[in-house]
C-alpha cells in the first residue's frame, strides 16, 4: 500500500507520526510525507519519501510566541493565528492537488489542524484517517465543550471575520471539487473511520465517550530521531541528580529562565536548560548548562525531573522515560494537560507566574 501523510510541519505534530511511518516502511509499505524542508531529514530517516511544501505551511509558533508581549488576550490571539493559518493553507490546496493527482495513493493520514484534510482525501478519491498529537475531541465531548466555552469568551470581531473568510474558502472547495463543506465551528475535531491518538487512553480526560474508531496508541516516540548534536556531558547527566528545564519553542520567556537560573545556582542539582533563544546567560554557574536547544529525548533518558510548559509531546516523552513532571502551563490546552498530570500522580503543576520560592 501507498500512504500519504499530511501532517502539520511542527515538531510536536510531525515527530509522533515518525514511528508509525518507520514501521509501515519496515513492513514493505510506501509512505510519502508532504511537509516542509526543515523536516526532510527526519522524514527520510524513517525510509519515507519527502514531498516539498512551501514554508507557509510551517506551524506559526513564532507568531504565538509574540503574543507573550502583545496586547491581545492569549486565547483570542491563538484562535486568530490558527484561523488565519488554516485559511492560508486552505488557499494552497488547489496547488497541492495538482501536484498529487498524478500519483496513486491508497490512503491519506492527516492532521486535524488541516481542517481541509477530509476534503483533500475526497478530491483525490481515497480513504482518510486522522492522527492526533494531543487530546481527541468530538463535537459533544466534555473536553470540546470546555474548550468551546473558553473560545466563546474571545469571539471578537476579528475572530468572526476570520471564521467567515474560512467559510468562504470552504464553499469554494465544495463548488470546485464537490467535497464536503467545512464548518469552522468543527475546526480541529475531524473524525474518520480511523483516528489515531498519540497518548494513553487513561490520559484522555473523557475517554469513555470515544468508540473503537479511536485508537489510543500511547506515547509515539522514536528515540533514534536526533536531528542535531549537542555538546552535553551525557555521562555526568547520568551520574548526577539532573533537572531538565524546557518550555518548548513558542513560550520562551527570559524572566522564567532567569528565575530558574537564580533558584538552582549552587544547588545539588545538575541543571540543563533549553532556552531556544539567546538570553545572554554566558556566565552560568558550574552546575547549570544552558543551550539554545538540546536532543530532548536523550536528556529525558537521563533526567530525574522535568520542568516543562506541558506541551503534549514533552509530557509524553517524560512518560516514556518515567520522568516526574513539574508543569508550568502557558496556554489553555496546557492547563488541561497539567490538570491531568496532577490527577494521575505523574507530577505537579505550578502557576505561570512561578517564582523562586515555589520552584
Amino acid at each position: 500500500m501507498k500512504f500519504l501523510f499530511f501532517i502539520a510541519p511542527g515538531v510536536g505534530h510531525l515527530n509522533p507520526t515518525l514511528p508509525i511511518a518507520q514501521e509501515l516502511v519496515a513492513r514493505g509499505e510506501e509512505v510519502v510525507y508532504c511537509t516542509t524542508d526543515k523536516f526532510q531529514a527526519r522524514v527520510e530517516s524513517t525510509g519515507a519519501t519527502f514531498r516539498q511544501l512551501d514554508d507557509s505551511f510551517n506551524m506559526p509558533d513564532g507568531e504565538i510566541a509574540k503574543l507573550q508581549e502583545g496586547s491581545l488576550a492569549l486565547m483570542e490571539g491563538i484562535l486568530l493565528i490558527m484561523l488565519r493559518y488554516v485559511t492560508k493553507t486552505s488557499l494552497k490546496v488547489p496547488k497541492v492537488l495538482k501536484q498529487l493527482q498524478a500519483e496513486k495513493f491508497d490512503a491519506l493520514v492527516y492532521d486535524p489542524v488541516f481542517a481541509w484534510g477530509h476534503a483533500l482525501g475526497e478530491a483525490l478519491g481515497m480513504p482518510t484517517a486522522t492522527f492526533r498529537c494531543t487530546f481527541a475531541m468530538t463535537q459533544n465531548s466534555p473536553l470540546r465543550r470546555q474548550m468551546r466555552l473558553m473560545a466563546k469568551k474571545q469571539l471578537s470581531p476579528k475572530i468572526i471575520i476570520a471564521m467567515l473568510k474560512l467559510q468562504l474558502i470552504a464553499w469554494y472547495m465544495n463548488l470546485r471539487y464537490r467535497t464536503s463543506i467545512l464548518n469552522p465551528k468543527n475546526l480541529f475535531i475531524a473524525s474518520e473511520s480511523l483516528n489515531i491518538v498519540a497518548l494513553p487512553r487513561k490520559f484522555q480526560p473523557d475517554a469513555d465517550v470515544f468508540d473503537d474508531r479511536y485508537e489510543f496508541v500511547g506515547p509515539s516516540i522514536l528515540p533514534s530521531i536526533v536531528d542535531y548534536e549537542a555538546d552535553l556531558p551525557f555521562k555526568k547527566l547520568e551520574e548526577c541528580q539532573t533537572l531538565y528545564i524546557a518550555m518548548g519553542t513558542a513560550f520562551t520567556k527570559a524572566q522564567f529562565f532567569k528565575t530558574c537560573l537564580n533558584t538552582f545556582t549552587n544547588t545539588p542539582w545538575l541543571v540543563v536548560m533549553a532556552t531556544w533563544k539567546d538570553f545572554g546567560f554566558n556566565d552560568s554557574p558550574s552546575n547549570v548548562i544552558v543551550r539554545h536547544r538540546v536532543p530532548q529525548l536523550e536528556v529525558l533518558k537521563r533526567a530525574n525531573v522535568f520542568v516543562t510548559h506541558g506541551g503534549m509531546g514533552s509530557v509524553m516523552g517524560a512518560l516514556w522515560y518515567g520522568v516526574p513532571l513539574v508543569v508550568v502551563p502557558q496556554m489553555p490546552e496546557q492547563s488541561i494537560i497539567a490538570a491531568r498530570v496532577t490527577e494521575l500522580g505523574l507530577g505537579i503543576r505550578l502557576d505561570p507566574d512561578v517564582n523562586a520560592e515555589s520552584l
